[in-house]
């Protein structure tokens, strides 16, 4: 019994097809796109169809990478565009600037309080006592302020910023000073 080499073996368009696992005119369109050889007298090699096929896989693999490297690079692109845009319309505004902000008021407020006590009172040991709590005061704002710049600059959020007390942002309602009553101040 001779052995017959499957580079001699010749199939049908059917056989190829099913050799593949796809239909017919699957093989053909491979035949188009020129991933088949064009067969001789209605047959195919084996060998052929098989390269053809997995060629077609790798090839689209290829197309598919490319394509979600293009869709994740445009996506890129427009959210940089979407940031700078904001930016210009002032609706973001850089971290540092943020901060360089808050620091510059903060400055100005600590300035403005440092001749305070001595505003108020000539009397020595009441203005040690009033510029005692400012200094008090001042302290805890700017042990806030570097907690909340701290998160800030590495990327996270500042409300989330653990600042060991339970004090709110600036504005709104002020409770009545202990020991008096009436209606809260507007701040």
């Amino acid at each position: 019994m001779r052995k017959t080499s499957i580079v001699d073996t010749e199939i049908s368009l059917t056989e190829a097809a099913r050799l593949i696992s796809k239909t017919p005119k699957w093989v053909n369109e491979l035949v188009k796109a020129g991933r088949i050889k064009r067969p001789e007298r209605g047959r195919y090699q084996p060998v052929d169809v098989v390269k053809g096929y997995v060629t077609s896989i790798l090839e689209s693999r290829k197309q598919t990478n490319k394509s979600a490297t293009l869709a994740q690079v445009q996506s890129a692109r427009a959210s940089e565009i979407a940031l700078r845009v904001a930016r210009q319309e002032r609706k973001v505004i850089k971290t540092e600037e943020a901060l360089g902000f808050v620091d510059e008021v903060l400055g100005v407020l600590k300035a403005d309080f440092d001749g305070a006590a001595a505003s108020i009172t000539r009397d020595p040991a009441l203005r040690h006592q009033i510029e005692g709590k400012i200094n008090e005061i001042l302290d805890h704002a700017a042990d806030r302020y570097e907690q909340k710049a701290s998160a800030l600059r590495a990327g996270g959020d500042a409300s989330e910023a653990d600042t060991g007390d339970a004090a709110g942002p600036m504005g709104g309602e002020v409770p009545p000073l202990s020991g008096k009553r009436g209606r809260p101040r507007a701040a």
